[in-house]
């Protein structure tokens, strides 16, 4: 959902799915509170990760 106030747009979002190809596809983040999510996500999605300078 949706909305415009001023200059600004306010989303509201209900639910978190999993995008990533493989076994986790489709599954369901925001049940899983913020931690978990957060570590599920990192432990996961290595491909996000800027690389590093040498």
């Amino acid at each position: 959902m949706g909305k415009i106030s001023g200059q600004v747009l306010e989303i509201q979002v209900n639910e978190i799915y999993c995008t990533k190809p493989g076994a986790e596809a489709g599954k369901r983040l925001d049940t899983m509170g913020y931690e978990r999510m957060k570590n599920f996500e990192e432990s996961r999605w290595k491909d996000i990760t800027p690389p590093q300078l040498k």
